[in-house]
């Protein structure tokens, strides 16, 4: 992993980065998630490009829990082991889209209720789940939210905070399966 991280080595008071962690560090550029110590020994950090988690034999995102901001998108491939995405708590604003690609699994779709402020679009796309209760702190989706091939859904909860949104495109076209890309 190259990974240029600038930051004073102050430590995080009582923060399980640990006593030699960095409080707040930047990653310039693009940050593709092929790795397993994203936020070792940094407490904050701030990637300045996209964030990509396209493994799907993970089982959760806690490497990422440090993550707090991206100034470009992030595309979360949803693999079927992933079950638990808490480690993306601590987001709280992307600029550009953000894109979650679900690959069959049928889990509900729950978590990033830290996120506050999306730049562009919301893309949900992929997964035969029943229900989504996510994205309860999101106030602003610029770009707007599209729903896409999401055959089992039956209940759309969540997004308990959300002030303005561009669009809503809804289109919940049951037997299509989104491409790798989307």
């Amino acid at each position: 992993m190259a990974c240029a991280l600038f930051a004073l080595v102050l430590g995080c008071g009582g923060d399980p980065c640990g006593p030699f962690a960095a409080d707040h560090a930047e990653h310039v550029g693009d940050l593709s998630f092929n790795f397993k110590e994203a936020c070792k020994r940094v407490c904050d950090l701030r990637v300045t490009g996209d964030l990509r988690v396209d493994d799907t034999t993970l089982t959760d995102l806690d490497a990422l829990s440090c993550v707090t901001e991206v100034e470009g998108s992030v595309f979360l491939l949803w693999g079927d082991h992933l079950t638990d995405v808490s480690g993306l708590d601590r987001l709280a604003r992307v600029g550009g889209d953000l894109h979650l690609v679900g690959h069959g699994n049928n889990q509900p779709i729950k978590g990033f209720d830290g996120l506050t402020e999306l730049g562009g679009h919301l893309i949900i796309a992929g997964f035969d789940g029943e229900s989504i209760d996510a994205f309860n702190g999101l106030r602003h989706a610029e770009g707007g939210i599209t729903l896409r091939y999401l055959s089992a859904l039956t209940e759309l909860g969540g997004f308990r905070s959300l002030e303005s949104a561009g669009e809503l495109d809804p289109s919940l076209q049951p037997h299509a399966r989104p491409h790798r890309g989307v």
